[in-house]
């Protein structure tokens, strides 16, 4: 809305996606889990004096990521059981309840407003959460203001746990051309 405010965005394993590039199992799985913690997030808030914030994190922490989640080589979250929460699932109730209500939000391409943009994700997965035409377009992008993508092939889903390394040099590589 505001590409005057920012210097450059970076995204972790958050592309633009359309299920019209996606085979109907990519889709399939995309839309269990997303719905899955979706569904979790909103019993967390429908019963909060019942109990529903500790069912939504066991939700999310038993999900059975190895056989619906974005990858097979990741079959749990890489972090303490208890410092997952129903709460981060925000994202995909909104995301969820808009396209029932027929609103899905139309994303820009950040540098078609103007915005460089660095795209970092795993190759070791089932489904990703962009399209082939997002990466042409940051290929048609790239030299035009910074914009560029990274893909990290010993990684999966998690790329800021996995190759934190990489990731962190390469976000203040790109951050720091901005400034």
């Amino acid at each position: 809305r505001y590409p005057e405010l920012f210097n450059g965005m970076v995204c972790l394993d958050v592309g633009m996606f359309s299920p019209l590039e996606c085979t109907p199992l990519q889709v399939a799985v995309i839309a269990t889990y997303q719905t899955w913690l979706a569904l979790a997030f909103l019993i967390s808030q429908l019963f909060k004096g019942l109990g529903g914030q500790s069912i939504g994190d066991l939700m999310c922490a038993f999900f059975p990521w190895k056989w619906v989640g974005p990858t097979p080589y990741e079959y749990k979250i890489p972090r303490n059981i208890r410092e997952i929460h129903c709460w981060m699932c925000y994202p995909y109730f909104r995301l969820i309840g808009a396209g029932l209500l027929g609103k899905l939000p139309t994303p820009a391409f950040p540098p078609d407003k103007g915005v460089p943009l660095l795209y970092v994700f795993g190759q070791k997965k089932r489904v990703f959460f962009h399209t082939s035409s997002f990466l042409k377009n940051i290929d048609r992008e790239e030299g035009r203001g910074g914009t560029a993508y990274r893909m990290l092939e010993q990684c999966g889903h998690w790329v800021q746990t996995q190759g934190a390394g990489e990731v962190a040099s390469d976000m203040a590589r790109f951050l720091e051309g901005k400034k």
